[in-house]
């Protein structure tokens, strides 16, 4: 292999014809193989001449890769219908009136007639060049069209080109030349050498016609433009047909094509032989394996140069270097392959490997360490994810992401965060609820899902308790799937979102990210522990305000104080007038309402008061029970779990003003603090707030058990009551 072929095949987003590359080296170097990949390439099996996958599965890469082979195999024996290596329809797409695209949008005899002619007369062209014979047919040469075509020595040999010129034409004119095409196929049945075609980016022309569903565009148009998405298909779909029909009609001619994913599954909605089609179709699919293959046949291609090691046996370590084969999560302790890193941060498609490849290849080896490899994997992939939303917006109601990831908190969520966000998101969107918008627009978590960014969490088939998670792949994404998200316990975020969700969050999408499970499709899924925090508070001096003429006033402001400042905690429970039991997920936010309740209490003008609280950590359950209140029963939640019988051993022994809180508490809001945003960077989210925990020690509680060996108190109702031995820390809240 010369140097000056291995440096022209890696890390390629969009497949070249590279002429120069022998097919030999092409295939081994570029291509990995699977079976139907292997059975496409085989020369001894034409029968399936139809690539069929998602945008970036690299169906050019393997159209060139045929061409290649069949040029090789049977060179002077074959006729080629087109100059250029691969032929594709060029040109600007014509303009088309509304009332003519909604004919056009329902007609698919029309665009079947259009590939069946321009299939039959490049044909027709190859075969009079290579017999060196002149069309001399009186009927072409009556009709202006057919004699313009077929009399050009110089052009319109490609059927690419002669489709374009054909749809170009008035509409009543293309009907005139459609009414003719029977003088085209005696011509076309003469035919008796191979004539081979090889027609791709037919959906790239067509590009122009597509649609725009994502939200705030609906029912917008362009200027001059109309649009179809049936246009679309039916012109893939029919050149599928056009060339099962030919190749049935004669056996001289194969047509080698490409088609969209989406556009084939509308084959059987229009299509009398989609399934006879079908069998000529080979559909591209890669596994995790196959993904990872490709990768290392790039990194083998990639020049020495640019590698951090030029030599050894592990390609990710001549790569990324070996101190980076395996990374460390951001916020789930655990490492993980380098190849595994750069898998779940893509949408699973070869073009999105290459891409990530490719931003990594672009630093200097001596600089690509692990921070310099996580920003070019961050920075890819957000290009990667907006290029899946430019891509599907014309089947999908794609959401408007300025305004829904602002309101994501967390990359795992549950049905009532996912319907909460929902209509936050409508409602700035100007839409009282989801059933106001229409069709998907409502329902911009189900688009994310439909695009294989939301993901759910499965039990694995044939296994007792283990459960995956589960991300759809390019190749399930289906167009007119159900707008209902599957039932899950959670959402999940993909990965590939991350750093846009992080960016339009404020930074709060780091805060709540989840850190037992490592994000990613067929992961396994570890159901992260809720451990909620927990402030019991009490009014200090309580008693003597019960025999005032305060006691009522006290009362109802401590239910009014609570209200106002605790309303975005997850249980708030106020007893005996004077006692208030707080619990969160965050202790963070839980210790700001503790704070101000202190003040206010504090600043009361008629009785200034002081208030203490204990705080504890740990799993709380709810259970939903009733209970009589005014003759009625009323549906109440209670609060169970070993922190609230902490928190309420240690309220009493707390300064007043301040929150004496124990080690779990302590552990989990320094594990939620302490953390490294998007960028790398170390944020200490108690610091954000400037609350301090501060440790206390046997001199600050003289009146309570110490365990001088462990170094912990010992904390208990009585001295019938079990022991609770733990550190304590102070929180001053005044």
């Amino acid at each position: 292999m010369s140097e000056r072929q291995s440096t022209q095949g890696p890390w390629r987003v969009e497949a070249d014809t590279l002429p120069e590359m022998a097919y030999d080296h092409y295939r081994h170097t570029l291509i990995h193989e699977t079976d139907s990949i292997k059975a496409y390439l085989a020369p001894k099996h034409q029968e399936r001449t139809i690539l069929v996958a998602p945008k970036g599965y690299g169906k050019t890469l393997l159209l060139i890769a045929k061409k290649k082979s069949v040029l090789e195999a049977r060179s002077g024996q074959i006729v080629l219908a087109e100059n250029r290596f691969i032929d594709r329809p060029l040109g600007i797409f014509p303009v088309i009136k509304r009332e003519m695209l909604e004919i056009l949008a329902s007609d698919y005899e029309f665009w079947k007639s259009l590939w069946k002619i321009s299939l039959s007369l490049s044909a027709i062209k190859a075969f009079a060049r290579a017999t060196r014979e002149r069309l001399n047919d009186p009927d072409l040469a009556a009709h202006v069209w057919y004699h313009r075509i077929t009399a050009d020595d110089q052009k319109y040999f490609e059927a690419g080109e002669i489709f374009t010129d054909l749809l170009g034409q008035d509409y009543k004119f293309i009907i005139n030349i459609i009414a003719h095409s029977n003088i085209v196929f005696p011509h076309f049945n003469r035919i008796n050498t191979q004539i081979i075609f090889f027609i791709d980016n037919v959906d790239e022309y067509f590009r122009p016609v597509l649609e725009d569903r994502s939200a705030g565009t609906s029912g917008r148009q362009s200027l001059y433009r109309n649009r179809s998405n049936a246009v679309w298909s039916l012109a893939q779909i029919a050149l599928a047909s056009a060339a099962y029909e030919l190749e049935k009609a004669n056996h001289h001619i194969k047509i080698y094509c490409t088609i969209r994913h989406e556009a084939f599954l509308r084959m059987p909605e229009v299509e009398n032989d989609a399934f006879q089609i079908s069998g000529r179709c080979t559909k591209i699919e890669y596994t995790r394996d196959d993904l990872e293959n490709i990768f290392l046949k790039n990194i083998d291609i990639t020049p020495k140069d640019r590698l951090v090691a030029s030599d050894g046996p592990d390609a990710m370590a001549r790569f990324v270097g070996e101190a980076n084969t395996l990374v460390e999560h951001r916020f789930v302790s655990r490492p993980e392959s380098i190849f595994d890193y750069f898998l779940r941060n893509t949408l699973y498609r070869p073009r999105d490997l290459m891409f990530i490849g490719g931003e990594v290849v672009k630093i200097n080896p001596k600089d690509r360490s692990a921070q310099a490899i996580r920003a070019a994997v961050d920075a890819a992939t957000k290009m990667i994810a907006e290029s899946i939303f430019g891509e599907m917006r014309p089947f999908f109601a794609v959401p408007n992401r300025e305004l829904l990831f602002k309101r994501i908190e967390t990359n795992v969520l549950t049905a009532e965060q996912l319907a909460e966000i929902t209509n936050a998101y409508l409602g700035e969107l100007g839409y009282g609820s989801v059933g106001d918008a229409e069709g998907d627009l409502g329902r911009p978590f189900s688009v994310l899902h439909k695009l294989g960014l939301l993901g759910t969490v499965r039990p694995e088939f044939g296994s007792q308790g283990r459960r995956l998670q589960y991300f759809l792949q390019p190749t399930e994404i289906r167009i007119n799937s159900d707008p209902e998200l599957p039932l899950s316990e959670h959402y999940l975020i993909h990965p590939a979102l991350d750093q846009s969700i992080y960016e339009r969050s404020a930074g709060k999408y780091t805060r709540g990210y989840d850190t037992r499970n490592i994000i990613g499709n067929q992961l396994e899924w570890e159901d992260p522990i809720s451990y909620s925090f927990v402030l019991k508070g009490d009014m200090v001096g309580y008693s003597h305000i019960m025999n005032s003429e305060l006691y009522e006033v006290v009362t109802r402001k401590l239910y009014e104080w609570a209200r106002e400042i605790c309303q975005d905690l997850i249980f708030v429970d106020i007893s005996g007038g004077d006692s208030i039991l707080m619990i969160d997920s965050s202790s963070d936010r839980i210790v700001d309402c503790a704070q101000q309740l202190v003040k206010r209490a504090r600043d009361f003008r008629e009785q200034p008061m002081k208030i203490r609280f204990g705080g504890a950590a740990g799993p709380i359950a709810f259970a939903h029970t009733r209970r009589m209140h005014n003759g009625s029963w009323d549906a109440v939640s209670v609060p169970l779990g070993l922190a609230l019988r902490t928190s309420a051993l240690l309220e009493p022994l707390a300064p007043h003003s301040c929150a004496l809180v124990e080690e779990k508490f302590f552990e989990f809001s320094n594990r939620r603090a302490v953390r490294h945003d998007m960028d790398g960077a170390a944020v200490n989210l108690d610091q954000l707030s400037g609350k301090f925990m501060v440790p206390v020690s046997k001199s600050d509680l003289p009146n309570i058990d110490y365990d001088r060996d462990d170094r912990k108190f010992v904390v208990r109702k009585n001295h019938l009551d079990p022991p609770y031995r733990t550190r304590l820390w102070r929180i001053d809240l005044g």
